[in-house]
């Protein structure tokens, strides 16, 4: 009965940071959770609730969160360059303080003041115990044990350009982190705006295959992500005048037949893409 959760009970212990996305892993009941800080560092993050939420009939308050780290690497810098397939082994460090602070009526914080303080307070707390530097996670996508994340201005930044603004110095970078071996790996890293422009929401295909959408001040495209590490054009935003509006929330719908996708703006358009999808990368 889903007003049972109406209007809904807020889990303070999945913390107060800036939010970007989330997903379930359904056996554990973990939900991973994305950082999008524009301006500072970000992390990425795991919320272990006390019971799981099939047995609670959804998420409850109360449990731990945590920030990935890596192996004998305190604040490894991931939103530098990387190594075509670089793999690190991780572990969780635990965020003490969730929420900090007790909100006010108006939403506002007793004990912090300062906007940047607030945005980072969560963040610093796993830094201060070797967690990970990521630049702007957005995307995330959960399938067969393995989180997908899509840091959008991750990587170097490619010979003949300039660094977009904000945290991060490159043009997008696709990470998996696989829940059975506790190892995160690069799977692609953009070379080049032409090739890959600030990737943001990701859908997965069943045979491996990743979506990506775009949120360029340019000309946006679908990109696919295959599994040997192959990127392709799949679709470009080529509305007049309205190129720089972003893709989002790519997903395939119930029978994996049709692809539905979105420009994201003040007039927001919906796409339905009708496959068969049965060759190329993305058969489902």
């Amino acid at each position: 009965n889903i007003n049972e959760y109406a209007p809904g009970t807020p889990i303070l212990s999945a913390g107060r940071f800036p939010h970007e996305a989330v997903d379930v892993d359904p056996v554990s009941g973990f939900l991973y959770e994305t950082e999008d800080n524009f301006g500072f560092p970000s992390g990425f993050y795991r919320y272990k609730p006390p019971v799981h939420p099939r047995q609670a009939g959804g998420f409850v308050d109360g449990g731990v969160l945590e920030m990935l780290a890596v192996v004998g690497q305190p604040n490894a810098d991931l939103s530098l360059g990387q190594a075509p397939g670089a793999t690190y082994p991780v572990h969780w460090v635990t965020i003490d303080e969730p929420y900090p602070g007790a909100p006010n009526g108006d939403g506002t914080f007793d004990t912090l003041t300062d906007q940047n303080v607030a945005l980072t307070f969560v963040g610093d707390q796993g830094r201060a115990k070797g967690g990970a530097i990521f630049s702007r996670l957005e995307g995330i996508f959960f399938q067969n044990g393995i989180v997908y994340i899509v840091s959008t201005q991750g990587g170097a930044t490619p010979p003949g350009t300039t660094a977009p603004p904000g945290f991060g110095d490159g043009f997008g970078q696709v990470w998996a982190y696989d829940t059975s071996n506790d190892t995160l790996t690069l799977l692609f890293e953009s070379p080049h705006p032409d090739v890959l422009d600030m990737p943001d929401n990701v859908a997965v295909t069943p045979g491996g295959t990743v979506l990506l959408n775009e949120d360029s001040s340019v000309d946006n495209y679908l990109r696919g992500l295959t599994t040997d590490g192959e990127i392709f054009d799949f679709a470009r935003n080529a509305i007049a005048g309205r190129e720089g509006d972003e893709f989002a929330g790519s997903t395939w719908g119930p029978g994996t037949r049709t692809l539905f996708v979105n420009i994201q703006a003040s007039s927001a358009i919906s796409f339905a893409i009708w496959g068969p999808w049965g060759k190329g990368a993305f058969r489902n």
